[in-house]
């Protein structure tokens, strides 16, 4: 089944459904759905209370990113747990701002990793050289804007439309067979969307890659160096050396370790995916790969969504591990709403009893 000409109804007959992945499936999407989606805001609101410097706006945006792919993996859980029917995507306007949500965050988070990966580096081996944040502020919202307006412009031309699709669960992009395909406009736009998507994927993978190396590397030849300075005792990295451990405690080495986790995260959840769109690419729907409507299907869905939530839910428990004032903000905030909770409870009974008792003097 070609994902670019699917044209039949949410209900398609001859999609063959096993309930009990679907179940597996679906109660996980649920699951990392509400996680994500909770870990992500309070994330965010943490961030939003830090010093408004580049790598905090990015996690702003990342955990803003992330929460919409959280909260729009919630209707897909739901189809799958209902046999794959479409319910919310059953609605025209659930459906385009679902579709919206996929064609755009996936990419822009990976944008945004690339672009936190880049600057902790660059500060690594530039620590007095300042960051062009201006640059990279406009070069963030132009990118935005072009992942925007690939997703909306292909609706505006009328010949390709947004549908719920059974077999993969989502709503995806589809040719609207109501109109002519004029000198191959649908299928024109329909290649270059794939093709798009692939490279997006495709060219931040080395870099980060380089730029996670680079970055370990560097951490622990700064704290190495740091101990041979200090005493010729310690002639290589060991949790004996002082320094070391100092050094451990250190913001920047703190930073420096989350960002590595991070991008581990994100290359262990987008490689799958960079693979199987590229394999797409090269062997076509049709390719020995995806000879089986089984492995077609579900390959999509878990590329295409489930991967991509998986990131979304494991970057808060990240922030979480990694970063102490985190954790410590969230037990303060808590605490707060419980006290706030408790005290309004017992405000309540406090003036029920009162009223009670007037209520028993006026008899």
């Amino acid at each position: 089944m070609d994902l670019t000409s699917l044209t039949g109804p949410t209900t398609d007959p001859t999609f063959v459904r096993n309930p009990a992945p679907d179940l597996a499936l679906g109660t996980i999407y649920l699951i990392c759905g509400a996680l994500g989606t909770i870990g992500n805001l309070v994330s965010c609101g943490y961030f939003c209370r830090q010093k408004k410097e580049l790598p905090t706006k990015i996690y702003i945006m990342m955990t803003i990113v992330d929460c919409l792919t959280s909260f729009f993996s919630l209707p897909i859980g739901l189809s799958l747990l209902a046999s794959r029917e479409a319910l919310l995507n059953g609605y025209q306007w659930v459906c385009v701002m679902t579709n919206l949500v996929w064609y755009t965050t996936p990419y822009f988070s990976v944008y945004l990793v690339f672009v936190l990966s880049m600057v902790r580096t660059y500060n690594l081996l530039r620590p007095f050289n300042r960051t062009p944040q201006r640059m990279i502020t406009i070069v963030t919202a132009l990118y935005l804007t072009i992942l925007i307006l690939k997703t909306v412009l292909p609706n505006i031309t009328g010949v390709i439309t947004v549908q719920y699709t059974r077999p993969f669960a989502l709503c995806l992009f589809v040719k609207n067979t109501d109109k002519p395909d004029k000198e191959g406009v649908r299928s024109l736009i329909m290649s270059i969307i794939i093709h798009t998507n692939t490279i997006q994927l495709m060219i931040p993978v080395i870099p980060v890659i380089l730029s996670c190396a680079v970055s370990v590397f560097s951490v622990r030849r700064s704290a190495k160096q740091s101990c041979v300075n200090t005493s010729r005792v310690y002639k290589k990295l060991s949790k004996d050396c002082p320094i070391y451990r100092k050094r451990r405690g250190e913001p920047q080495y703190q930073a420096s370790v989350t960002i590595v986790l991070l991008t581990i995260v994100y290359l262990v959840c987008n490689l799958p995916v960079f693979l199987f769109y590229t394999l797409h690419l090269i062997q076509g729907h049709n390719g020995a790969f995806f000879a089986s409507d089984v492995v077609y299907n579900w390959g999509w869905n878990i590329v295409f969504a489930f991967l991509v939530v998986v990131n979304a839910t494991a970057n808060p428990i990240v922030y979480w591990t990694r970063i102490r004032k985190f954790r410590v903000v969230i037990r303060d905030d808590v605490r707060r709403v419980l006290v706030a909770v408790l005290c309004f409870e017992s405000d309540r009974r406090a003036s029920s009893v009162s009223v009670d008792a007037v209520t028993a003097v006026i008899k």
